[in-house]
């Protein structure tokens, strides 16, 4: 984790509290319902609310008052192993809102599953073409994919987070895990127009068969030595903010990935 010496905050437009103001944008599902959702009725809540690819999107965010109430960390950390703070804040007082209202609100963060998939030391580099929706990444280079946490996402045999991230995985891949995903940590980066609205959770994936794209007008992808990919990234602006710090960070110890 980095804080750069002459990083300073964003300033935050004047906002209304959506827990206690009118928002018609606004949807909160309460703590204590997410945790029964797998084996609760409670789902129907969720007709009136489109998924993923209707419009409106609905997302979920977290008031980044909540996430950082003291500091704003910049860069990858890793995750505490045993009830980490900020995952648990995540899911216990994120709430989804219409994607068109959050992409300039500074105030939330937008949640994103970043996983990264790993075959034996080689790891899945993806570069994104202008057929993606997010027009600000087109062009770069990543490591990680995922997306935006939808409604969706709370039916699954995991958690929202965990949901999500394989939803993604499905939909962007075609992949076989070894083992289910392994969330190691955060990444953020305020110093971009598209990390000031965004936190990503990065997860690790490993992976029975080198993954190929499935969407392969929004990207091309290839696995590549982890120790090729890091000179690349040391030598080329192309990546993303996230995968440079990611892989900063990322190494192999007796086979398996360090963070």
């Amino acid at each position: 984790m980095r804080v750069p010496e002459k990083w300073s905050p964003p300033r935050f437009p004047r906002h209304q509290d959506p827990a206690y103001g009118h928002l018609p944008i606004f949807f909160r599902l309460p703590s204590h319902i997410l945790a029964t959702t797998q084996n609760s009725g409670i789902m129907g809540l969720m007709s009136p609310y489109p998924t993923k690819g209707q419009d409106p999107e609905f997302i979920w965010v977290v008031r980044r008052r909540d996430l950082f109430p003291r500091h704003y960390p910049q860069g990858f950390w890793s995750m505490e192993r045993e009830g980490d703070p900020i995952l648990e804040t995540i899911l216990e007082k994120g709430f989804f809102v219409e994607r068109r209202e959050a992409e300039t609100e500074v105030a939330w963060k937008q949640c994103i599953p970043y996983c990264l998939l790993l075959h034996g030391e080689k790891i899945f580099l993806l570069e994104r073409l202008k057929a993606q929706t997010e027009s600000r990444l087109h062009g770069l280079l990543s490591i990680g994919i995922g997306g935006h946490i939808n409604p969706c996402d709370l039916r699954g045999p995991s958690h929202l987070l965990g949901n999500s991230a394989l939803r993604e995985l499905q939909e962007e891949a075609r992949v076989d895990l070894v083992e289910p995903p392994e969330f190691v940590g955060f990444v953020n980066d305020d110093g971009t127009e598209v990390g000031a609205v965004h936190l990503g959770i990065v997860l690790i994936c490993k992976t029975k068969a080198p993954p190929q794209v499935k969407e392969t007008k929004k990207m091309r992808g290839r696995l590549e030595p982890l120790a090729k990919v890091k000179k690349m990234c040391d030598s080329s602006p192309l990546f993303e903010t996230w995968s440079s710090e990611i892989l900063a960070s990322l190494d192999f110890e007796g086979g398996n990935a360090v963070l």
